[in-house]
């Protein structure tokens, strides 16, 4: 309630005011850049061009602007997109005004500030004032805000409206001379009444925790930059009370800030957009408010490092897995977005974070990084060179075995490689898409396994000619990409899909996978849950032990005319047809991974030219070397078993196939057993509950995962229950139900297992884990599980 009481005092609090907007005018136009650096100097390269377009497109307006008012509604196509443009130009002309760059011709100039002065009246005059309509109902908004704590402005021209606001602060002073200051604050203020307290919207929807990404970055850069103006303490500290709001964790399906670190936009994980620049924004106004009244709490800053955590856990250098990007699957590098926030938090974490993906040589010819300064302002990228200069010590790469159970997602790390698998579930939907957008992204959810070295394109990753029905490791049917479509941000009926994890080294993740198809396509049964024709079901673990990864795959069954189903090893767009030795038995995939098939029955592989078409439709081609196993038409309880050694040598691969160095226990509909007899560690995945045949487990009370090693003298136990427990077991709910209350805001509940051990066992001292029954044979313990996490103990023989 801290900001509460800054309400009140709120006159007290406007000193800060002009530290922070010397720090926000910094960010835009930068403090006498050094042009020589390589990266300052591409990037003003490429913000100049920016510049020159905008003034040449402003020129076209200000000559031969659009007949009519502006409007929302029925505004022909032309004039609705001038007023986009208007928008777009108008902040690049304010920064070349403001900027002195590099022989910089609209530096101070005043056809420059005539020409964004025009732009301004132009907006004036054709309806852009108090009372225009921006395609959001105020008291619907408000509304929204109080029943669910947040409202959307997806497709509204608010959208388009985040240069507006940093053009007034960059030109106030020239605006209060020319006597449009007062007029353009009034038509901002009109801009910002869905946030205004006046307008009564005292912060409402408190009692939810978050808030959507959309929102997030309508507080940061339209109604910061208006109350930072305005310079009125009640003003800022209702802004600062609504921030406070945002960057709290947001529980359920709720946006943006997850317990994980994960972002959440749609119900779901999105590393593609939305939540990077809810990240962005986050770290940009802790920097500004540092040292000031509005300053974060600790709790605020832990939430903001915890997703800066996570975010280079899951990027190879830059890049990230498709399946987690939403209906953006080629927007592939959101960490380099987010580069200009590692650079502003300041700790020293967070310092050694960006000191590693610092790469100056190589960001100085990075188009997607350079793209940015516009949107960012100079001044962003030269707090960038400014810590890179400082030569950090940078953090070692990060190594070791993760799981993100909001994301539906384990990532494993090992000598700068990196494998991540992607699943679904009841909680966790499969992808988006939209008309133009991520059309066929529809199996990078269905336990797909990304390997990944430096970047996607270096490990085989394309778009040209990816065929999207054999994604690597998903297990899918095959009828031609618009057939075999699920449908979008789809939920499937089970809550078993998550991961393990043994001292953050080693792992396993485990997924009753389902299939559903989209409804248009097949027809559904009467129930609300569709699992009519085409319906597919498998139960798939990955077994992770250092550079090995063991894929096992059980109960793989389909309903009706489900066409050719296949689990795909890899697909690579090599030139070179990898080879197969060992009598077959080995496949390399071309880019230094290699496949160990211990039963190549129904294993098929191919090297060829492939046709097919990019994620917006476009049709395109490239050559591919593909591995799969041939489940057949309408596979019923079919399995699979492979092996995959990451970045390995042809010597060692050879090897491993006369002596691979794990045991497959069992395998089946109950459970996934695999051991690792070298480093003593068995890991389950326990589809159901009851009795295990194995000699050291007995037992578990309910569906979970596990995996243990054996120590000199004693155990140490991993375990998680993967469902998240937001509703009663065996319980379903549809997408719309999540988006609605209770679901939308439902917390986790205590999913705690009960597991028995043969033999008398007591946990470390200090462990969470409990006895709860014991005898000379045998020891039942309960671990509190909760969010999907794993909780891990040492146990002692006595």
């Amino acid at each position: 309630m801290k900001w509460a009481l800054v309400l009140v005092a709120g006159l007290l609090a406007t000193a800060d005011a002009g530290t922070i907007s010397v720090r926000y005018e910094q960010l835009l136009v930068g403090n006498a850049p050094d042009y020589s650096n390589p990266v300052l100097a591409a990037a003003w390269k490429t913000m100049r061009a920016e510049m020159d377009d905008a003034h040449a497109s402003a020129e076209k307006i200000r000559a031969h602007p659009s007949s009519g008012q502006y409007a929302i509604a029925g505004m022909p196509k032309e004039s609705q997109n001038e007023l986009r443009k208007v928008f777009d130009v108008l902040p690049l002309l304010a920064m070349s005004y403001r900027i002195e760059g590099v022989d910089n011709p609209h530096y101070q100039s005043a056809e420059t500030l005539k020409l964004a002065t025009a732009l301004l009246d132009l907006l004036n005059e054709k309806g852009f004032k108090p009372g225009f309509e921006l395609g959001i109902d105020v008291d619907e908004a408000h509304t929204a805000m109080e029943t669910l704590g947040f409202f959307g402005f997806g497709g509204t021209l608010y959208n388009q409206l985040d240069g507006y606001p940093a053009t007034l602060f960059l030109l106030r002073d020239e605006l209060k001379k020319n006597g449009r200051f007062a007029r353009e604050m009034k038509t901002l203020e009109w801009c910002n009444r869905l946030f205004l307290p006046e307008t009564g919207n005292a912060v409402p929807g408190d009692r939810f925790s978050g808030y959507n990404s959309d929102g997030f970055r309508k507080l940061t850069r339209l109604y910061f930059p208006y109350a930072l103006m305005l310079n009125d303490a009640d003003t800022m500290a209702h802004w600062r009370m609504m921030l406070a709001k945002g960057l709290e964790i947001a529980p359920g399906f709720a946006d943006t800030f997850k317990p994980d670190g994960t972002g959440y936009h749609h119900k779901g994980v999105y590393v593609g957009a939305y939540s990077p620049s809810t990240f962005i924004d986050a770290a940009v106004m802790k920097w500004l408010l540092d040292g000031t009244e509005y300053a974060y709490t600790e709790t605020e800053t832990e939430t903001v490092l915890n997703a800066y955590r996570a975010m280079r856990i899951m990027s190879s250098t830059y890049d990230t897995v498709q399946g987690t990007g939403g209906r953006f699957p080629s927007n592939s590098s959101p960490i380099l977005e987010m580069l200009t926030g590692y650079a502003l938090l300041g700790t020293p974490e967070t310092d050694a974070m960006f000191s590693r993906l610092w790469k100056p040589a190589r960001l100085a010819t990075d188009e997607f990084f350079l793209k940015r300064v516009p949107k960012r302002g100079i001044g962003a990228f030269e707090l960038m060179v400014e810590k890179g200069a400082q030569h950090i010590k940078p953090e070692a790469a990060p190594e070791g075995f993760w799981t993100f159970p909001y994301g539906g997602l384990a990532v494993h790390r090992r000598d700068g490689w990196m494998a991540c698998v992607k699943g679904q579930s009841k909680y966790i939907w499969n992808y988006e898409s939209s008309s133009s957008q991520n059309l066929y992204g529809y199996h990078g959810s269905s336990a797909a396994l990304t390997i990944l070295t430096d970047s996607r394109n270096a490990s085989g990753y394309a778009q040209d000619g990816w065929d999207w029905e054999h994604i690597p490791g998903a297990t899918a049917p095959v009828l031609g990409m618009d057939k075999s479509k699920s449908a979008e941000r789809q939920l499937t009926a089970s809550g078993f899909m998550g991961g393990v994890s043994l001292d953050g080294r080693c792992g396993l993740f485990a997924v009753h996978h389902q299939f559903v198809p989209d409804k248009k396509q097949y027809k559904s049964n009467d129930g609300k849950y569709p699992m009519g024709e085409g319906w597919l079901e498998a139960r798939k673990s990955y077994f992770f032990f250092d550079d090995e990864i063991v894929a096992l795959g059980s109960g793989i069954s389909a309903k009706n005319d489900t066409g050719e189903v296949h689990t795909t090893l890899f697909q690579t767009a090599v030139e070179e047809a990898p080879e197969r030795i060992g009598d077959k038995k080995l496949l390399s995939d071309g880019v230094g991974n290699f496949y160990f098939v211990p039963n190549i029955g129904s294993l098929k592989s191919s090297h060829g030219m492939q046709k097919s078409k990019t994620d917006r439709g476009n049709p395109s081609s490239g050559t591919y070397a593909v591995a799969w196993f041939d489940h057949g038409n309408t596979p019923e309880n079919d399995g699979y078993e492979y092996a995959v050694l990451v970045q390995a040598t042809a010597e060692r691969a050879a090897f491993y196939v006369d002596q691979p160095s794990y045991r497959v226990l069992k395998k089946d509909n109950r459970a996934h057993i695999v051991s690792h007899p070298k480093k003593g560690i068995v890991g389950y995945a326990l589809f159901e509950a009851g009795l295990v045949e194995d000699t050291t487990l007995v037992e578990v009370d309910k569906p979970g995962l596990v995996m243990l090693r054996k120590e000199k003298d004693g155990l140490t136990v991993s375990v998680c229950n993967p469902d998240f427990g937001r509703v009663p077991p065996g319980g379903q709910f549809s997408i719309e139900e999540a988006k609605a209350l209770p679901l939308l805001y439902a917390d986790s509940t205590p999913q705690p297992i009960r597991i028995t051990l043969r033999g008398k066992w007591k946990p470390e001292s200090g462990s969470v884990v409990k006895v709860v029954e014991s005898s000379a044979s045998k020891t039942t313990l309960e671990f509190p599980c909760i969010d999907a996490q794993s909780v891990q103990t040492g146990l002692e023989s006595f």
